[in-house]
C-alpha cells in the first residue's frame, strides 16, 4: 500500500467505503457489494485482486459502460461553514490508447453521463476527471445546469495517482472546491491553482464515489486501492 499522509488528517468522523458494519479495514481487506457503506455501480463487476488488498472495478466489453464504487447513501452536501473532502489511491491502465475515463469526487448521481469523452450533467457535483481522448485530468463541478469544466496541466497517462477533491467554505451563498493529484494541485493554462466556485442553492446531497468507464469496446481495468469521504459535521467560525 502506497500510505497516504492525508487520509487520517483533520476531519471527523470518517465515511470510509471500504468500510464495513462499525468495523474499518485498512484499504479493501474486505469488500462485499452488499456492504452498509458502499455499493457498486452502475454495471461491471468488483473483486479483490488476489494476494492483495487492491480492489479492480471491470467494466462490461462495451463502449461507454461505467462501473464504480458509490456511498451507499448521499451524506455529502455544501453547505456554509462546513468542509469536506474525498481521497483515493488508484491504478489507472488504458485498455486501449487513451480511452480510459475515470472520475473520483462527489455527485448527486451515480451515473455521471459520460459518452464518448463529455460528461454531460445536471447535478451536484465535485469530480476530479480523466476523460476518453484527453491527455489531461480535467477540474469538473455543477449545481443543476450550471456547470464549471477546466482542463488542467496535469498529464494523466497510465500510472499511480492519489486523487483528492477538497470543498471549502468560501463565503455564505458560496463554497470553494480544490483538486489536486499526487499531492500537487491541478493548474489552468496560465499556471494558475484550478479552484472552482459553487453555490449553496438548490444544491443537492451528494455521493462520494470513484469510478471508470470505458471509452471502447474493451474492458476497463481500474484498481483501487484505498477511498475515503469525510466532512466536518461541525459549524467552523
Amino acid at each position: 500500500m502506497a500510505a497516504s499522509p492525508l487520509k487520517n488528517a483533520g476531519v471527523n468522523p470518517y465515511l470510509n467505503i471500504w468500510q464495513t458494519s462499525s468495523t474499518p479495514h485498512e484499504d479493501f481487506y474486505v469488500y462485499s457489494s452488499g456492504s452498509a457503506t458502499f455499493t457498486t455501480s452502475p454495471s461491471g463487476s468488483a473483486a479483490l485482486i488476489t494476494g492483495s488488498d487492491w480492489l479492480r472495478l471491470t467494466s462490461n466489453g462495451a463502449n461507454n459502460n461505467a462501473v464504480g464504487i458509490a456511498t451507499n447513501q448521499p451524506a455529502f452536501y455544501f453547505q456554509a461553514g462546513r468542509g469536506e473532502y474525498g481521497e483515493s489511491y488508484v491504478h489507472l491502465v488504458n485498455q486501449a490508447t487513451n480511452t480510459a475515463n475515470l472520475a473520483h469526487g462527489f455527485c448527486s448521481t451515480t451515473s455521471l453521463g459520460i459518452t464518448d469523452g463529455a460528461i454531460s450533467l445536471s447535478a451536484t457535483s465535485a469530480l476530479l476527471l480523466k476523460l476518453d481522448g484527453e491527455d489531461y485530468f480535467r477540474a469538473y463541478s455543477s449545481n443543476g445546469s450550471t456547470n464549471t469544466s477546466t482542463l488542467s496541466t496535469t498529464l494523466g497517462p497510465d500510472g499511480y495517482y492519489a486523487l483528492r477533491v477538497d470543498i471549502f467554505n468560501f463565503d455564505a451563498t458560496n463554497a470553494s472546491v480544490s483538486f489536486s493529484v499526487n499531492g500537487y494541485p491541478l493548474k489552468d493554462s496560465t499556471g494558475l491553482s484550478i479552484i472552482h466556485k459553487v453555490a449553496y442553492a438548490s444544491a443537492l446531497n451528494m455521493y462520494g464515489l470513484v469510478q471508470t468507464q470505458a471509452g471502447s469496446a474493451n474492458a476497463q481495468n481500474f484498481d483501487v486501492d484505498y477511498a475515503t469521504f469525510a466532512k466536518n459535521r461541525l459549524v467552523s467560525f
